[in-house]
Formats: structure tokens, sequence, C-alpha cells
């Protein structure tokens, strides 16, 4: 077995991750008395360095996206990822600390899981984005041994969503998540097939081509679509929306050759689209209703500091803009607005929102078209049917919300899994994103705020440098928006994850 000494045990401080190299690896260093906790140094999803997270009781917080991890397992205890992060056995001899491992032992090892076996149910799950994915996936943690068919019409699916505005892809370079081998290993049936018809009372779903698919148990993470402005001209060529593979793998096509980009919206997609296209050299315009991004969600001096940052970075930011027409032959020339601006463009990517995929659904739904469900992510009146990921709205500390992002997604998902399994589960965590804009790091948000009475900071948010920014309602801290401080962010991550929104003395020492 090979093995790596990691220097003198009493090198290390006590619960504090440290660095160590040995045997052409690098490890995480955990003291914990007399002996330690030795873990990959590299994050499984995507590749933070551990040293620099957080220790909490028996886990370890990734300092980027807060994936969480046992440390004595290395189980992926909270997502973001897909996989456990190695954990070596370790012993302390002569005073030096020595971690050895098995030689074919995998660098992210999935968790185990069960195959299919004597249990005759079929579960069906619509949808293998993270929700999806992670929901068939959990069902197999959970020891569930019955057929699970995964439906979804894409072919590129699984893969990771997040990735498409952060940066271009190549065809071969698609961020998929898992791949068929490691589907067909666990027994799971992917089924590229788009659906017509969802008959919640038989839990049948009907497709274009195909037999009808019956299941004694489904899940429904079909996720959003990408909205369209219908305004004139949205038609022409080059006019592009970013949600799906394809699209991503079609941006990258067009952005060859484009002497000029516009990116209509200026939410968290739209400016992470600004960064990856002013990266190529390709002059931007962020065409943007709002004068101030993120004002009404962030408050003025965080969409301040935002949109100086794309500025700084070469991003033209036309703001106040109503968009009469995108003007153009048969391909897109310029974007008219009402003012009479007329900002040039061969490439328009629009990044104005997403809508859940509701309409096969035979239910009442909410205002935005997500779906209310229970505590367990179940339909009243619904016997073996539960929603997961963008289209569930989701009783818990912050009242029914509805939440796009890919950590909640994988969350939904392992809860739908127990649910369907029949366990009586509630969701408990915090909602947390993080963005990569033009600032070197990335900003991170965790809670929920859909409005707020307060905001107090801690550290400059106008001067460029780290900060938080505490979000009140009704005196608790709803929310947390900020860069760099990565110990107390995570550690006020956690702390939300358990209780929900906070109290007030949390921001002990920020200002207004």
């Amino acid at each position: 077995m090979p093995s790596a000494e990691l220097g003198p045990i009493s090198d290390y401080s006590e619960n504090t991750p440290a660095k160590a190299s040995g045997g052409g690896r690098e490890f995480v260093v955990v003291r914990r008395g007399e002996g330690a906790f030795v873990l990959d140094h590299a994050c499984q999803h995507l590749g933070a360095p551990m040293s620099d997270g957080l220790v909490e009781g028996d886990t370890l917080v990734c300092p980027w996206h807060r994936a969480v991890y046992a440390l004595g397992t290395g189980a992926l205890l909270e997502p973001p990822g897909c996989n456990q992060q190695r954990a070596y056995k370790t012993q302390v001899k002569d005073g030096i600390l020595i971690a050895s491992w098995e030689e074919d032992e995998a660098p992210h090892p999935a968790p185990p899981m069960a195959s299919a076996g004597s249990d005759k149910r079929r579960f069906g799950i619509l949808g293998a984005g993270a929700a999806g994915l992670t929901a068939a996936e959990a069902l197999r943690e959970y020891g569930f041994e019955g057929e699970i068919v995964l439906v979804d019409g894409e072919e590129s699916s699984p893969y990771d969503r997040t990735k498409l505005s952060k940066g271009l892809v190549e065809e071969d370079e698609v961020p998929r998540l898992r791949g068929e081998r490691f589907l067909a290993q666990h027994d799971i049936s992917p089924l590229r097939a788009t659906v017509t018809v969802i008959d919640l009372p038989s839990r049948t779903l009907q497709f274009e081509e195909g037999e009808d698919l019956h299941c004694d148990g489904l899940i429904l993470a079909p996720g959003s679509e990408p909205r369209r402005l219908d305004l004139p001209g949205a038609d022409l060529q080059r006019v592009v929306t970013l949600r799906s593979a394809a699209d991503a793998l079609t941006l990258k096509d067009y952005v060859q050759g484009a002497k000029r980009a516009a990116v209509i919206g200026s939410g968290f997609i739209g400016m992470e689209l600004a960064t990856v296209l002013r990266n190529q050299d390709l002059p931007v315009t962020i065409v943007a209703r709002d004068e101030i991004p993120f004002e009404k969600i962030l408050g003025e001096r965080i969409g301040r500091r935002l949109r100086r940052e794309q500025e700084e970075a070469g991003v033209t930011y036309a703001g106040g803009a109503e968009i009469e027409e995108f003007e153009g032959e048969e391909q897109v020339r310029a974007v008219n607005l009402k003012d009479g601006r007329r900002i040039e463009a061969d490439l328009v990517v629009m990044a104005v929102g997403v809508s859940p995929r509701t309409d096969l659904l035979n239910v009442e739904k909410e205002e935005d078209g997500g779906i209310l469900t229970d505590a367990a992510l179940r339909l009243p009146d619904v016997e073996g049917v539960v929603l997961a990921g963008d289209i569930a709205h989701l009783p818990g500390p912050w009242g029914p919300i509805r939440v796009e992002h890919w950590r909640w997604a994988q969350q939904l998902g392992r809860l739908a899994a127990r649910s369907l399994l029949g366990q009586e589960v509630a969701y408990e965590g915090a909602p947390f994103f993080w963005t990569k804009q033009q600032a070197p790091g990335s900003y991170v948000y965790f809670g929920h705020a859909e409005g707020f009475d307060e905001i107090r900071y801690e550290g400059e948010p106008d001067a460029g440098k780290d900060f938080a920014a505490y979000y009140f309602k009704d005196g608790k801290v709803m929310a947390v928006f900020g860069h760099g401080m990565t110990d107390s962010l995570s550690a006020l991550e956690r702390r939300m994850a358990r209780e929900g929104p906070l109290p007030a003395e949390v921001a002990a020492g920020a200002s207004a």
C-alpha cells in the first residue's frame, strides 16, 4: 500500500486545515488531538484549495462554493458537486504523520450506491439536470433497488449548466456531470425523449414517439426555459439565448468573427456573459432597464460596484433602456432603443430570465409559473409524485420560495429521492449561489430576501475591497451577499443553514 510521510504531527495546529505534500500527491490535513484527518487537497467540485476551507465540527467546508465534507470519510454532505473527497488512512509513527492509500483508489470516488435488484418498482425522473441526476443517484445511495428511468430530451445531458455562462465551451468540452458508462454502472437508464403529456394520477409520461412510461413513483424536475423578448427582429440570426449545451455551442460559433456583442439583461447570467465575451476581446454592451443593476435586490452601493467593475473592464453599460427592435435583414446588426439610441451588434444574447417548465402540469400554479408543494416536495392529493429544482415552491424558514440556483437544485434532488422513498423530510439549509464577475474571486449570496428594510455593511463595498452586506427584514438577517472574507462567510452560511434567518447580532460591527 503506497504511503507518504507528511511531517511531524506537532507541526499541525489543532482543527486548522493545512496543506501537505508527499508521494506525488497534495493533501489537506486537519489535526485532531494526537491524530489527524487527511483528505485530497483539491475540492472535487472545481479544485478549490481545501487548506483554505473552514473546519466546523467534524466537517470541512470548501472555501469557494461551500461544499461540505465529512472529515472522517470524505462523504459529500452538502453540494455542489457529485463525488466524495478522497479520505486517507492515517497513522502517527514516532511523531510523524503518515497517510496511505490503495493503489487503484479513485481520486474523487462516487458515494456507495445500490444496484437494481429484486425490487419490481419503477421510478421515473423527468429532467436530467442537477436536480434530476442528483435524485437518481440519491435513490441508489438510499438503497433503492428498483428500476430508475432518467428522462430528458437533450442529447448532452446530464451536464453542469453553471459553467455555460462562465466560459466558452468546445463540443468535446461540454461539462458533463456523468457519462453513459457511469449511469449504466449504477443501473440508471437514460431515455432521450420529448414528453407531451404528464398524467399525474396514473404517474404516466407520454412521448412524441414510443410507448408511454408508467411509473410507481415520479420525480418531476424539468427545469426552466429561457425567456425571449417578443419584439420585431427577435428571430433574426445571431439573436440567441443561453440555457442548454446546444445554446453554448452555438454561442461559441457566433463569437468567432463577431465584431460587437450586446447582452440584453443585467442579471447575474447577463453579467457573467459580458465577462466571458469581453475576455474574448469582443466589444460588449449590456442593455438594461435599470441604470444601476441589482439595486432592488442588492442595494445601490453594490449595484454601482458591479456596474463599475464591468465598465472598468471595457464593457459599455446602456441603462434606462427600453428596446424598440432588433435591426437587420437576415442577421442582426443593431439594437434600437425607444429613446433613439442605436447599439451596433452582430451578436445579441438575451439574458432576461427563465420560466419554469410547468406547462404540462395540470395543477394550480403560482404567479411565476412555479408550483407550491408541501415540505417534502409532494403535491396535494397526488400519490407518488414529488417535484424538484426550478419548478418547486418549497415552504421553509423564509416562507414558500422558488430558487433557480444549482446547489438548491441538488439539495432538492436529494430531498425528492428521500420523499419518494417514504421518508418524512423537510428542507434544511440556506439557498446559496456564487457568481464570477470581472473582479478576481467570486461573489457569494446565501439566504433569501425578496425585500429588505435595511442593509448593513462590513468592510468596504465602495472601494472594491472584500465586504459582507447583511439584508434585514423585521429585525432579522434574511440574506448575506459578499466577496472574500471566506472563513467568516462560510461560518455564517453554515449557521444560517441550521437556523434560517439570523438575529441582528450576527451583523454586530456592520454599519448602515
